[in-house]
């Protein structure tokens, strides 16, 4: 497989972004606007139709990484497969309550990490036998996958956990071969640098300062409850207090994101530096897409390249 990955390619030009329907006054990242012009790209080799621009205020403009409404969510064109379009919709019926599925996003954003999380791992969370293939490679050679959720929290608001509202992307269930219970609790980014700040005049939760003492020890909580670390912190507290609680033995929380998104690298780094030991592990969409690859020869897994990293056969 030949590939030409958006993190070697030059930066678009405004020119080219405009004659694509995806220039988008202010937004200055590079990859950004790489990750939205291969997402017009890819709608556009599928003949399928522009969506408009989100804001209320559009006046009638269109946006080359957007679908329809309520098109897009008749047919599921988001999604690479229709295993994946079906566990979109287990997924829907078994949400927990206050799960933030955002349908709009999830039907009608390309650029959007929701949908990516279901296309990376959908097809997974119908097979756990192709799970466990995956997940052997790698956290450990010797679990068993049982499950594979969305948008997942062990208990949102419950004092046990985080006392918040946090809920990781993708949540991994497995066993090890000695029966102990263990997990991966994945945060999927795609076009996202993590630059949004906490609401202002917003305080962390009483329950996430204690139990930053408690497993962060030294750990500074104004630090933390700042931009670009705030999201991975609270996400990195809700795995840490799954153990702690006994739930589960093993747990660990990962951010996966394409290797051409350096601000989302630079904020794991930034996060990792501030606690100790470092824990959270950032894995490469590409490293992933290998791992995937190594162990299915299904279609899906070049159609994910092609349409998220421009990784095109030949």
């Amino acid at each position: 497989m030949k590939s030409v990955t958006p993190s070697a390619a030059p930066a678009p030009s405004v020119e080219e972004l405009k004659a694509h329907h995806v220039f988008v006054p202010g937004e200055t990242g590079e990859w950004q606007q790489r990750a939205r012009l291969m997402q017009a790209r890819w709608r556009e080799r599928r003949t399928l139709p522009i969506g408009p621009w989100p804001a209320r205020d559009g006046d009638g403009r269109v946006l080359g990484s957007r679908l329809p409404l309520p098109d897009a969510r008749g047919h599921q064109w988001n999604f690479l497969t229709t295993t994946i379009a079906a566990q979109v919709d287990r997924a829907l019926v078994e949400r927990q309550r206050g799960a933030l599925i955002q349908e709009d996003r999830l039907y009608g954003d390309l650029l959007s990490s929701q949908p990516l999380a279901f296309n990376a791992f959908g097809e997974l969370a119908a097979d756990h036998a192709l799970a466990t293939a995956v997940w052997r490679r790698l956290v450990h050679p010797g679990v068993t996958v049982v499950d594979v959720r969305f948008e997942f929290s062990p208990g949102r608001g419950d004092p046990r956990y985080t006392g918040t509202r946090s809920a990781f992307d993708v949540f991994v269930d497995y066993r090890l071969p000695d029966g102990t219970r263990g997990f991966t609790g994945i945060e999927v980014k795609y076009h996202e640098d993590l630059k949004q700040p906490p609401k202002r005049g917003s305080r962390p939760d009483a329950r996430c300062v204690e139990l930053t003492g408690e497993v962060l020890a030294g750990a500074d909580v104004d630090a933390l409850w700042r931009a670009p670390v705030w999201q991975l912190w609270l996400d990195d507290l809700l795995a840490r207090s799954m153990v702690t609680s006994r739930q589960y033995r093993h747990g660990d929380f990962v951010v996966l994101a394409p290797g051409g998104n350096t601000p989302c690298a630079s904020a794991v780094a930034a996060y990792n530096a501030l606690i100790a030991p470092a824990r959270v592990r950032l894995v490469a969409l590409e490293e992933y897409l290998a791992v995937v690859a190594a162990v299915t020869d299904a279609d899906w897994v070049g159609a994910l390249g092609e349409r998220y990293l421009g990784v095109h056969p030949g």
